[in-house]
């Protein structure tokens, strides 16, 4: 074995070791333990020559050395929250009061999705909370820089709304139609065939419309 070689196995098994023992070590801040779990799987470390035990895959290690496989996308998951937040300004403390636990980091997981203006104005308005910031007022914050659309139901619509759906809904089938009409007329050159087709698809919708 060249010595680059023993270098490279000797400071992998040396990173497998510092990341593991951030996993023991830092079960409150959980965060921590999601980006040692990231560079783990990232670098591969959990492979024998760095690991020293013949673990077949990633999951294979993480249940193995850890018992848990759905947690451990939640802890990365919180790792890469709280890297975007802690890049837009939020300090460590101001997220340990905010998410205290990888459920709601969850929760809150699309606030990484937030553009990096909206981003700056979402830790912006969680800070200035101070020491009154916690989940319910990161989730507020996150609402009204990105308020929920509501999809009204059928029940509550007027007739004339429920109209404009309808029209809206079948030009856009009509157009999906279009498309699939000249496949089929490009696959079929006789037009009995086309004929025979477009009368079970006619049928067919009519089915489905009177149910």
């Amino acid at each position: 074995m060249s010595e680059n070689k023993i270098k490279k196995i000797s400071e992998g098994a040396d990173r497998f070791q510092r990341w593991e023992s951030v996993i023991r070590s830092h079960e409150t801040d959980f965060w921590k333990v999601g980006e040692a779990l990231i560079n783990i799987k990232v670098n591969e470390l959990w492979r024998e020559e760095y690991s020293g035990k013949p673990y077949k895959s990633w999951e294979d290690y993480i249940e193995k050395a850890w018992g848990y496989i759905s947690r451990a996308k939640r802890l990365m998951q919180a790792a890469k929250l709280h890297e975007k937040l802690s890049e837009a300004g939020m300090s460590d403390e101001t997220f340990r009061r905010i998410v205290k636990h990888e459920a709601q980091a969850d929760k809150l997981s699309k606030v990484a999705s937030l553009s990096k203006n909206e981003m700056e104005k979402f830790v912006e308005a969680v800070e200035e909370k101070a020491e009154d910031a916690d989940f319910e007022s990161a989730s507020e914050a996150f609402k009204e820089i990105k308020p929920p659309k509501f999809k009204s139901s059928p029940e509550k619509l007027t007739p004339e709304e429920r109209k404009k759906l309808l029209i809206k809904a079948l030009d856009k089938a009509g157009k999906n139609f279009d498309s699939k009409i000249e496949a089929i007329f490009d696959e079929f050159a006789d037009p009995e065939t086309v004929d025979s087709w477009l009368k079970n698809f006619a049928e067919s919708i009519l089915e489905r419309l009177s149910k």
